[in-house]
């Protein structure tokens, strides 16, 4: 049976009730499953279907499982628990049961302000020596304890039967911080620059790799310099050929250098996942939204998938686009490089600007359908009830093809 999944958070489901609103997902989406945030970043959500609230502001970093006590004073990173966790899990796994539905813990990694501004020596540090609060660096050894202790937790003490892993990557320099402003032009490689760590954990990483980062640094600022000084000359766009060259061919060694920290990472987590539960290991991969990749199966954001792949159960691609046309290109794209590897859940949103109808949702599922295991549509709590209807028929409409 193809997998339909629904994403929603833990406070909607607490509003609502969880078996009431389980039930809601099976009985009218046709679901089998549900994605429910264990770790989560800041927003401002509107929620058009809540009984209690209609916007919600989530504390960022916040864990919405108990955590096991010995973290604390063992750990440097102490995130705020979410004051609902106590019980949370255990009712929401009754309830699945009851209903014949899975339960995925949906944890957020490297995207976490919460612990930035707490701890903003593990965020990531730009060319110009900035930290950027939103986003925290996978060569610093707090992040990398935190995160394998928050996957080891969440398998052994909230026994999901998949764990999937949110924003395992080098985020990008957009990403709609509240009130962004970016009041120049710049395009794919100048946000590419802005979004690269120079920190002291990646120096230290790189000079035990015999990688001049302090050449890197001082490059990507000048070419970002050069730019910011008359951005509305021209946009200088750089071909990965180029960049691998920049910086007298040091560059290159510093692309490997974030995805040997990502692998690494994600094997400390797997490890940790495959010694507390049997449950799935599941990589979010936002790859299709990025514009190209540095190397073949390389995103620009430090994701190797080739490396990567063998580590994991499966992959959920983002297929967010609202255009036809676009979306077809990417499937085809992505569906070539996985090449059949790990099995496929196709992430869709079935909200806005994506999806505005049962038609609209139908279009982006025909041409994942033949290839994908399943699809997980987002997010419970942002759509209205009738979208779940929109989901059911055209779930059951692809599957017949």
């Amino acid at each position: 049976m193809t997998e339909v999944s629904i994403w929603t958070y833990p406070w909607d489901l607490a509003d609502e009730g969880v078996g009431e609103a389980l039930k809601t997902m099976r009985d009218r989406a046709g679901a089998t499953g549900v994605n429910v945030a264990a770790v989560y970043h800041a927003g401002k959500f509107l929620h058009v279907h809540n009984p209690k609230r209609r916007v919600v502001f989530p504390r960022s970093g916040t864990l919405y499982f108990r955590p096991d006590a010995s973290w604390y004073g063992r750990l440097r990173i102490e995130p705020p628990v979410w004051e609902g966790a106590g019980g949370f899990w255990t009712e929401l796994r009754n309830e699945a049961d009851r209903l014949g539905l899975e339960v995925t813990a949906w944890t957020l990694c490297l995207h976490n302000s919460g612990v930035g501004f707490a701890y903003p020596d593990c965020a990531v540090e730009n060319a110009f020596g900035d930290r950027i609060y939103t986003d925290l660096c996978a060569n610093n050894p707090d992040v990398r304890a935190y995160l394998v202790a928050v996957a080891r937790d969440i398998a052994a003490n909230v026994a999901p039967d998949r764990l999937l892993l949110e924003s395992l990557e080098y985020m990008p320099f957009r990403h709609g911080y509240h009130h962004e402003v970016i009041g120049v032009p710049t395009g794919p490689t100048v946000d590419f620059l802005m979004s690269l760590c120079f920190c002291p954990s990646c120096l230290e990483a790189a000079s035990e790799r015999d990688v001049d980062l302090v050449s890197v640094r001082g490059w990507t600022r000048e070419t970002l310099d050069r730019h910011f000084a008359d951005p509305f000359a021209g946009i200088p766009e750089m071909s990965w050929a180029e960049l691998h060259e920049a910086a007298g061919g040091e560059f290159s060694g510093f692309l490997k250098l974030r995805q040997d920290a990502l692998v690494s990472l994600l094997t400390d987590i797997a490890g940790a996942v495959r010694e507390s539960s049997p449950a799935r290991l599941a990589l979010l991969d936002f790859g299709p939204l990025y514009p190209n990749g540095p190397d073949g199966r390389a995103w620009e954001n430090g994701v190797d998938i080739s490396r990567q792949l063998p580590l994991i159960d499966e992959i959920h691609p983002t297929f967010y686009f609202a255009d036809p046309g676009l979306h077809r290109q990417k499937v085809r794209q992505y569906v070539e490089l996985l090449a059949g590897e790990k099995p496929m859940v196709a992430a869709i949103r079935a909200i806005l600007p994506q999806t505005d109808s049962e038609e609209s949702l139908r279009r982006q599922l025909e041409p994942l359908a033949p290839h994908a295991a399943g699809f997980s549509f987002y997010n419970y709590g942002f759509m209205p009830l009738p979208a779940l209807d929109w989901i059911a028929s055209a779930a059951r409409t692809v599957s017949a093809i």
